[in-house]
């Protein structure tokens, strides 16, 4: 299973069923700790994660990057799995260390005891499995990394449950759970992965290349998991845990947009990377052009199911709290809609070594977003129209993502010598937002019964997407691609 096709198949099946059992795992756990439980407990996560990513410096991408290229990359992956360490101890040594009056300021008066084991199980998810999953992919072991992945997930959403059934669900036993899990499953992978390496003190990469191509990340990297952190931190501290509750689970909900494009990305990444390496450029347009459009087409119908049922999907799963939170998952939804085509345009150009141009966008745009953080979050009411918490920040994402995915594919388009396909990506998320809602509305004005008329929806809708697929070259113009 090396081809493109075999490993992507694979890896969509894969991550239908894992997103599909973590989304409703999350909604449970959403559910039961209610929107202010929630918000806090998502405070913690996110604000670990974004430290998780200061630490990293942006070497993972680097790291993917080069093993992608390699065929003897053993010393780099020594080299990286001593990094990886490095910052898990730097981290710790801190949390157990720092002032407990800085502690609580920062974290709104969390126990060092939590924020140890958040951290601990950030890690093991967020920089631990990362790696054990790049090193799986630049050997083309799909299938034991999707796997394994999918079994954690399995195993996480049964832990849960017992928790909940034996009275013992809370934010401390959740995040132990966690950190078990990844930590176990990430050496069950590298273990897999280097297996098939042959000498791991042997390396054809050159470091100095390597440290040439991780040197403008590092600041961007600094900027942008400060200002993630920022963001959170104003929301929890000026708003407190239930606005961030609502964007936690807008957050959460709107991944079920990103499931293709989540899968693909490492693919889609080792691939480019190899044509760069042979100078095939026209290889790497036919990828990039077919993958945006298949890609976006797929993230724009399932915008649309949760765009045309957000107030419906709030209250039937997850009820008292959380309905008031429509207006933020609408706009969360149209914000990831445009980092899906984000994502692909970095990893283009992350790929084609042109880090500089993304870095430099990035820093740019990230630094404006903290000031316009600050300017609608803040309690002076600079920006105060009547918007939640979590709606304004939302707004904010949306503006810095629109230019980011703005720039960034006209960076793409330059370098490769392609055209814009913006007016493509409009016509098509209108159309079928539009569509979409007319059928709601046809629904919903047949049927008395809520559920019936969501269920049938659904099923329309799965029709739709199903005939797209198999029409998929003709609609698309895919033929010659």
């Amino acid at each position: 299973m090396s081809s493109i096709k075999k490993r992507y198949s694979f890896t969509v099946i894969s991550m239908v069923l894992k997103s599909g059992i973590s989304f409703l795992t999350t909604i449970f756990i959403a559910r039961e700790l209610g929107v202010r439980d929630y918000g806090d407990y998502a405070f913690i996560i996110s604000t670990f994660m974004s430290i998780r990513q200061l630490t990293d410096l942006g070497a993972s991408s680097a790291f993917y990057n080069f093993i992608s290229r390699s065929d003897s990359p053993g010393k780099l992956i020594r080299a990286y799995i001593s990094w990886v360490i490095l910052q898990f101890i730097f981290i710790a040594l801190i949390l157990c260390l720092c002032p407990e009056q800085w502690l609580y300021k920062l974290w709104m008066h969390e126990d060092r005891s939590i924020l140890i084991l958040a951290y601990m199980a950030t890690f093991m998810q967020g920089s631990l499995w990362l790696m054990a999953t790049q090193i799986a992919e630049s050997r083309r072991l799909t299938v034991y990394s999707q796997s394994t992945n999918l079994v954690v997930v399995i195993i996480n959403g049964l832990l849960v449950s017992l928790l909940w059934y034996h009275d013992k669900f809370g934010i401390y036993s959740l995040i132990v759970v966690a950190a078990i899990e990844w930590f176990i499953a990430s050496l069950f992978l590298i273990h897999i992965s280097v297996r098939g390496i042959n000498n791991l003190n042997k390396d054809s990469i050159n470091f100095t290349t390597f440290f040439k191509y991780i040197k403008p990340l590092i600041l961007y990297t600094i900027i942008g998991c400060l200002a993630e952190f920022c963001d959170r931190w104003m929301l929890q501290n000026w708003f407190g845990g239930s606005q961030q509750g609502g964007l936690a689970i807008a957050l959460q909900i709107s991944t079920l947009i990103l499931i293709l494009t989540t899968s693909s990305i490492q693919i889609f990444w080792k691939e480019l990377a190899e044509y760069h390496q042979g100078s095939n450029y026209e290889e790497i347009i036919k990828l990039y052009s077919k993958t945006s459009k298949v890609l976006f087409l797929i993230s724009a119908i399932t915008s649309s199911i949760i765009l045309a049922w957000s107030r419906e999907i709030l209250t039937i799963f997850l009820g008292f709290g959380y309905e008031e939170q429509s207006l933020t998952l609408i706009l969360i939804i149209i914000y990831t809609l445009l980092l899906s085509l984000y994502q692909l345009s970095s990893v283009v150009l992350y790929a084609i070594g042109k880090t500089v141009v993304h870095v430099s966008i990035g820093l740019i745009l990230r630094v404006a977003g903290v000031f316009l953080s600050f300017i609608v979050l803040s309690p002076y009411n600079f920006f105060d129209i009547g918007f939640s918490g979590s709606e304004k920040l939302s707004i904010k994402m949306i503006l810095i993502q629109i230019l980011m995915t703005i720039l960034e594919g006209m960076a793409v388009n330059y370098y490769l010598k392609i055209g814009s396909n913006y007016k493509y990506y409009i016509k098509t998320f209108i159309s079928i937002l539009i569509i979409f809602n007319i059928i709601k509305y046809i629904m919903i004005n047949i049927f008395d019964n809520q559920l019936i008329s969501i269920s049938i929806s659904f099923f329309v809708y799965t029709f739709i997407l199903v005939f797209i697929f198999i029409n998929k070259n003709k609609i698309l113009n895919l033929k010659n691609s």
